[in-house]
């Protein structure tokens, strides 16, 4: 007898694979016009008292950045603080062309994060 948690599984990770397709990493130059941090209040006053400052780390992605992304027709999928990158994806699954990217200019780079025609 198959376990209906089994099927479950399945259809959960399928529906997350299925997010990740044709998605590429934007890699950002900066995080300009950034003026929070993201860090929440119980964060901060952790690190006051070890002793350890706020750094450009802790900014958000630039919110003009993220605008402008969806302005050239891109999803956001998620974003890396740490890393100051934005995963996106075409809503269409059109891939990548280097017009579209060449358009934001505070993108130093990217990279594929899951090809779909690539087998696992």
């Amino acid at each position: 007898m198959k376990s209906p948690f089994a099927v479950i599984l399945l259809f959960q990770t399928t529906l997350a694979w299925a997010q990740w397709e044709g998605c590429y990493r934007l890699y950002l130059k900066d995080k300009e016009g950034s003026g929070y941090c993201a860090l929440s209040e119980r964060a901060m006053q952790r690190r006051q008292r070890q002793g350890i400052g706020l750094n450009e780390t802790d900014l958000a992605v630039s919110p003009q950045y993220l605008a402008r992304i969806r302005e050239e027709g891109w999803q956001i999928v998620t974003c890396s603080r740490w890393l100051n990158t934005v995963v996106v994806r075409r809503p269409d699954g059109t891939p990548i062309d280097e017009a579209s990217i060449s358009a934001l200019p505070f993108v130093t780079s990217y990279c594929c994060v899951l090809d779909p025609n690539e087998t696992v």
